[in-house]
């Protein structure tokens, strides 16, 4: 009976189906998918013309059906199973840059909007041009333990004693004042390449653009001591009025200075004292604050 049977390929899932052969067309039912297709009288498959028969797939062991392939679509079947490119792509893509672009404005908005408002607030400074020029915070080292740098220049306090002045007269007579003051010893060193001319904080202003300056005393209230200048002498002890520096060269100096009136060594914390560097041709200050322990007294 297997002999007088025909076979064919069924045209929707590929199956190989037995069918009995009619003299005109014969409705045959894939076994596999249930597919009904017509077949013409003598039609051969594949499988028939290579000689051999294949069983049906009813009586194919588990292990044939395994591994089976459906057949490849035709041409038809192959477009209807393209893909088509998603229409979200675009509108995506357009939503992330627009995204950027707000993020970004904002963040230029929010920076214009905080440097308007420092702006406004240096406008609103109600701090005089004379106030202008004392810095915000000042940063006082500690006399003896700190060397002051401005530049290429060294400035360190070696000593503060409280005691009478010691000075010589025109005659190189040497006179011990009955005054006691305030004498602050000080190193001065430069490591400029070019030649350092020096001029004494002692007894001198100092031009700085239109104003003139000078070295200051105080105590920790804002009580000022003033620099003595006395007639008649020559030299202060310790005092160097002018000099030329070299490069690593050092230089000692002495100012002076007398406590507000009123006010004994005594009665104070600490003195504050503000050197102006144009005494060495810079611009700027150096700050020294000196404990009231720190200060020798006169025995």
């Amino acid at each position: 009976m297997a002999s007088s049977l025909e076979q064919t390929e069924c045209p929707e899932c590929g199956q190989i189906v037995h069918y009995q052969p009619q003299r005109w067309k014969a409705q045959v039912v894939c076994s596999n998918c249930q597919e009904t297709f017509a077949v013409e009288p003598g039609a051969n498959s594949p499988a028939a013309a290579s000689g051999k028969t294949p069983l049906p797939s009813h009586l194919q062991s588990p292990s044939q059906n395994v591994g089976s392939s459906p057949a490849i679509p035709d041409e038809t079947t192959t477009t209807a199973l393209n893909y088509k490119r998603s229409k979200a792509g675009g509108p995506l893509i357009a939503g992330l840059v627009i995204l950027v672009f707000v993020v970004v404005i904002g963040a230029g908005v929010i920076y214009l909007v905080q440097l308007d408002s420092v702006a406004k607030s240096k406008g609103n400074d109600n701090t005089s041009d004379g106030d202008k020029d004392v810095p915000a915070e000042i940063n006082y080292l500690l006399a003896g333990k700190k060397k002051g740098r401005l530049g290429e220049v060294e400035v360190a306090i070696r000593k503060v004693e409280y005691a009478p002045l010691r000075v010589k007269d025109q005659n190189f007579k040497v006179h011990d004042s009955s005054e006691m003051v305030v004498q602050v010893y000080l190193e001065l060193r430069t490591k400029r390449m070019e030649e350092t001319v020096y001029t004494s904080w002692y007894g001198n202003l100092f031009e700085r653009g239109d104003a003139e300056v000078e070295a200051t005393l105080q105590d920790e209230t804002g009580r000022l001591c003033e620099m003595p200048v006395y007639e008649g002498v020559s030299r202060v002890q310790g005092n160097t009025p002018f000099a030329k520096l070299e490069k690593n060269q050092k230089i000692n100096d002495c100012i002076i200075f007398s406590m507000p009136e009123g006010v004994g060594i005594t009665d104070i914390k600490e003195l504050r004292l503000k050197l102006p560097m144009e005494t060495v041709g810079s611009v700027g200050d150096i700050y020294f604050k000196i404990p009231r322990d720190d200060i020798k007294l006169y025995n």
